[in-house]
């Protein structure tokens, strides 16, 4: 059964310190990972599994449907708009997929009818998303997006309406990333190395750490005893959620764009068409049929791995 997941040694670092890692091997040997046939040339930059199968999302509103094992165009205009789509998260039951993107472009795909409906420009934000992160079940929302201005937009839905707020994480950088381990709680990363934690549903945003990691943070995988950041350069860092230290660790030298946790699956993806898995010995690395940057997970039966022009891995 494919969960609808939400996702998902620096010393003198963020507000509560962090710990020495013990680094995991990296290997460069090949996986069962094979690449599939993809009705688009255009970038695909995020993927995810919906309770009608795995969708991609990606240049000029391209929205790809998986149905008996072939890709195909489910929309070519986006939320209605025609604008890039960033990325894609799915309702709890898995009945509508969101997507945001490029010039405020967010929508709500009902995955059983092929309706898409239109929220773009919340609270008149304009600017580009780069992540969204979803709670709750169809119709019964709450959503956030990450906007490069430093802002998160969250939503409550209710059916094909929805009201927003913007609060500010007050870092001053983009916020590149967004995962939710409830419908209150979730962290945010941004391009400035800072994270961010929320515990009331989005109306605010605390500091938990990494500003000094000095590199530019992706994505990350919000957990209740555990959070996981990735970003630059394969740098990884844990964050035991009981005791607030952080743990560097690495995933081998490429950036890291994109990773996404089920259970005790946990796999990354991003520069030079590199994945990347944790284990309890490390992290492993592993080299694709592609030198294409990948730029989104989605685990499930087979999992998808998506990237630049029009790339799709399956495994």
């Amino acid at each position: 059964m494919v969960e609808f997941s939400r996702r998902n040694v620096l010393a003198g670092m963020a507000t509560a310190g962090v710990a020495a890692a013990g680094i995991g091997a990296l290997s460069e040997t090949g996986s069962a990972w094979s690449s599939v046939s993809s009705p688009t040339g255009s970038s695909l930059h995020d993927a995810a599994y919906t309770s009608a199968g795995a969708y991609a999302v990606g240049g000029s509103g391209t929205v790809l449907r998986r149905d008996g094992g072939e890709w195909s165009v489910a929309r070519s205009d986006g939320a209605g708009r025609g604008k890039s789509l960033y990325a894609c998260a799915a309702s709890d039951d898995g009945d509508r997929l969101w997507v945001a993107g490029s010039s405020g472009s967010v929508g709500a795909l009902d995955v059983a009818s092929g309706a898409m409906t239109d929220f773009s420009k919340p609270v008149n934000q304009g600017d580009s998303f780069r992540d969204v992160a979803v709670a709750g079940s169809a119709g019964d929302e709450r959503v956030y997006l990450a906007k490069t201005s430093g802002t998160v937009v969250g939503g409550e839905a209710s059916g094909e309406s929805a009201s927003w707020t913007a609060t500010d994480t007050g870092s001053g950088y983009a916020v590149t990333g967004v995962d939710v381990r409830s419908r209150d709680a979730g962290h945010v990363v941004t391009s400035g190395s800072s994270v961010y934690e929320t515990t009331d549903g989005g109306a605010t945003w605390r500091t938990v750490g990494l500003e000094k990691a000095a590199v530019p943070l992706y994505d990350v995988v919000s957990g209740r005893e555990e959070t996981f950041v990735a970003g630059a350069n394969g740098q990884v860092f844990r964050l035991d959620c009981d005791c607030m230290r952080w743990t560097p660790e690495s995933a081998g030298s490429k950036e890291v764009s994109a990773f996404e946790r089920a259970g005790d699956e946990f796999l990354g993806a991003g520069g030079a068409g590199t994945l990347v898995e944790r284990a309890d010995a490390g992290w492993t690395q592993y080299g694709s049929e592609t030198g294409n940057h990948l730029n989104g997970v989605a685990l499930g039966s087979p999992t998808v791995v998506v990237g630049d022009s029009g790339t799709i891995l399956e495994r």
